[in-house]
């Protein structure tokens, strides 16, 4: 074992009753870690690319501490020292930690990464291929160390990730919010591997369909919030999401005619000036719509049975944590202080 994760991993032996916070902050410098031992595992050629790489895939300003996962919420990776924490029966081996730590660091980048090369974000040139293709093998490596632990752990790691495949690969035909949020369950099953292993690791299968739920709820949540920060570019681009499945009749029909620009000739007319100013109408049709207020009411109905199913089952810290971001979109729609209180 690399000498600089002894410092992590010494939280992981200590007594839990100091758990909580620093528990939790010890997982995370593993995942942390983790991102370094890709690069380091790299070619020595390619190390200082793929570094600025994932400085810029995550948006780290110069002079800041490198953060590779400060635009993912907590609770899609505290769940594992959560359970964890949660099991006092339990006492996780280092090894354990470790391994899943690495798995579930290359299952978020992986997630990622492939979502912005197949929607041409990123380009797939010769580094980003290797970056990809050596946090697979890391993933397979580090899962398949957590799976030696775990009874039965290939068949769950199989299983979602057939799950993912089959939902990003089969053509299946969308047509309302409830369809793509359901197709967006499976999208997101990878997330669940590494958790759904801690819970077979703490031998607490109580714990099993709240983690389950609590993460998908979660999930939808975040996907229709990332839906509404990436509006503009979704459709310009022609994309089903949150957003454009909910648009209304005469919005829609707008939408309609506005993917039509640049297949037909204006005559007289700048085509690339004619789509901005039709997008920028657009989208102020959309805001006047009322359509985004409604999906943040439904990111707070997911948010709170994302933490109900948290709290059920004794994950309280990861509960207070999804609370804690549902009130920042409450107090963004400025609705009543009891809206989220209460749960689904």
């Amino acid at each position: 074992m690399k000498s600089w994760d002894h410092e992590h991993l010494h939280a992981f032996t200590i007594n839990r009753s100091t758990a909580g916070n620093e528990y939790k902050a010890s997982f995370y410098a593993l995942l942390n870690d983790a991102i370094l031992s890709l690069v380091r595992s790299l070619p020595r050629s390619t190390q200082t690319n793929a570094m600025i790489f994932f400085i810029h895939h995550a948006g780290i300003e110069p002079g800041y501490n490198v953060d590779f996962f400060r635009n993912y919420y907590s609770p899609i990776w505290s769940v594992i020292p959560h359970i964890i924490t949660r099991s006092t029966g339990a006492q996780p081996k280092q090894e354990f930690m470790y391994h899943a730590a690495i798995a579930h660091a290359m299952i978020m980048l992986l997630h990622s990464l492939d979502n912005h090369i197949n929607d041409s974000q990123i380009a797939p040139d010769h580094l980003t291929l290797l970056i990809r293709s050596q946090a697979w093998k890391l993933f397979w490596d580090s899962i398949a160390m957590v799976c030696s632990f775990v009874h039965k752990g290939k068949e769950i790691v199989n299983s979602y990730l057939d799950r993912y495949y089959a939902s990003i690969i089969i053509n299946k035909r969308i047509n309302n919010l409830e369809e793509y949020l359901q197709t967006f369950k499976d999208q997101m099953a990878t997330a669940l591997i590494v958790p759904l292993l801690t819970v077979q690791y703490v031998n607490d299968m109580s714990l099993e369909e709240g983690v389950r739920y609590s993460l998908e709820h979660f999930g939808l949540a975040w996907r229709i919030y990332d839906d509404i920060q990436d509006m503009k570019y979704d459709l310009n681009c022609g994309r089903k999401t949150a957003v454009t499945l909910s648009l209304p009749g005469d919005v829609r029909h707008h939408w309609n005619e506005f993917l039509k620009i640049g297949t037909t000739i204006i005559e007289g007319k700048n085509i690339q000036e004619h789509k901005n100013n039709s997008l920028n109408i657009l989208e102020e049709m959309i805001l006047a719509s009322g359509v985004i207020p409604v999906l943040t009411k439904r990111i707070i109905k997911e948010l709170q049975a994302a933490a109900k199913h948290a709290e059920d089952i004794g994950l309280c810290g990861l509960s207070d944590e999804i609370m804690n971001v549902c009130i920042h979109f409450v107090q963004g729609m400025e609705v009543d202080d009891g809206e989220c209180n209460g749960s689904d």
